[in-house]
Order: structure tokens, then sequence, then C-alpha cells
């Protein structure tokens, strides 16, 4: 079955090894409008997204493959935090090109959520109008 869906340990995978904390965090480097570090992101994630992070790990792996994979970039250290030194990463425009397949292809999942929980009629009606 693969890990579309499936929580493995490692974080909700939305299909083709892409995982929800990933689309959340190119999603907030790129609404920034300065490069921002891991630390400063993480409560950000929390918040936003409601993605519960009990230990940073998760986050600066995922900050890690995004930036292997080329869609977010160290931009420097930022020294002025009370604690030691942070990388600080902005998007690319690869990355910001790859947000918006992920963010169609989640929109599409949902509105296919969305049908299956209306039976496939009335594609006008909210799935919330039926609770």
């Amino acid at each position: 079955m693969g890990n579309r869906g499936q929580h493995r340990g490692r974080g909700l995978y939305t299909g083709h090894g892409v995982k929800l904390l990933d689309i959340a965090l190119l999603t907030l480097l790129a609404e920034s409008t300065s490069p921002k570090h891991g630390y400063a992101l993480m409560g950000e994630v929390e918040e936003r997204f409601g993605i519960e992070l009990v230990h940073p790990q998760p986050l600066y792996r995922g900050l890690q493959t995004l930036e292997g994979r080329g869609l977010i970039v160290a931009t420097g250290v930022v020294e002025e935090t009370k604690g030691p030194p942070r990388v600080a990463y902005s998007v690319t425009e690869l990355g910001r090109n790859v947000l918006s397949m992920w963010i169609d292809n989640l929109t599409n999942i949902i509105d296919a959520y969305q049908t299956t929980l209306k039976g496939g009629n009335d594609n006008e009606t909210n799935v919330h109008e039926k609770r």
C-alpha cells in the first residue's frame, strides 16, 4: 500500500514521500519576508498547522531534506539569538513551484474526500453542512 496517508513514526505522508511537516515548513518559509531558523519555525508549525513537535529532530531533518532537494537554501547564520548561532533558511524558486504543486495535489485529495463523504452527489455542498 506504500506510505500514502500512513503514520510510520516519521511523520504523516501525503504520498510520494512528502510529509505534511515538509509542506508546513515550505509554506512558512515561502510566506516569510526574511530567512528563518529552525527554532523559530518550530513554534510556528505548531501554531499554524497544529503539528506538535515533541522533539526538534523531525523539524531539522525536514529542513535538511528540503535543502537537499533544492527547495530551500541556507542563507546564513543568525547570531542574535539567546542560544547558539542558528542557520537561517529561505525558499528557492524551485521550492515555490513545488509548494504550488503540493497544494494543488492536496486540494485535489480534499475535493475527492469531500465528494466521497457526500456519496458522489451535489458537488457544490460543503462536507461540513452534512454534520
